[in-house]
């Protein structure tokens, strides 16, 4: 049994392995999820144990498909949520250099929501970092992943999956930060 999101009906869920086919590192799995009875392909991958070389250790990654979409919090406006389900579906198609432009996009829509006013985006973040939208090490770390860049379409030419899923992270992160962290009161103690 695995305890995975279905792709289906997006609920945590327990699958049934319906089938198995095991590799040197690998477990292929046509798994059923227990609430809606949809099927799915699972890849577990595996490290080998150092200390006992010929047993498999827990799984490390487990790969689904179709490929799950995390869905953002319901305080993220639906137009930024949009475009940041199309950034993860251009990186599952391996659309790389599409999911980063997309990820820029959604940057331009905290913008937009914020109402943080100019024409280049580093501009606008900059409007951001004054409100007080965002903090410092976050300005800091879109300048290093690479999101402000206003030539983005153009210097991007050979983007890696690891570049894209860095970008995606980032922007899951932002998303957080902006909408949830920010709107979330914090307790006073008296």
């Amino acid at each position: 049994m695995f305890a995975l999101t279905c792709p289906y009906c997006n609920t945590v869920g327990d699958f049934e392995v319906k089938a198995q086919s095991r590799e040197y590192r690998f477990d292929h799995c046509i798994l059923e999820c227990s609430r809606c009875g949809r099927q799915l392909y699972a890849r577990v991958t595996y490290e080998w144990s150092k200390s006992r070389p010929y047993k498999r250790a827990e799984p490390v990654r487990v790969e689904v498909y179709p490929p799950v979409e995390p869905t953002p919090d319901s305080r993220v406006p639906a137009q930024v949520a949009g475009f940041y389900h199309e950034a993860v579906r251009a990186y599952n198609a391996g659309c790389y250099r599409a999911s980063v432009l997309m990820c820029q996009q959604v940057l331009e829509g905290v913008c937009d929501s914020r109402l943080s006013p100019g024409k280049a985006l580093r501009v606008r973040v900059e409007g951001l970092l004054k409100k007080g939208v965002i903090e410092k090490d976050v300005f800091g770390r879109l300048r290093q992943v690479g999101l402000l860049t206003s030539e983005l379409s153009v210097g991007l030419k050979n983007v890696s999956a690891g570049d894209a899923e860095l970008a995606l992270r980032f922007t899951e992160e932002l998303l957080y930060r902006v909408y949830v962290e920010k709107a979330t009161p914090v307790p006073v103690r008296g």
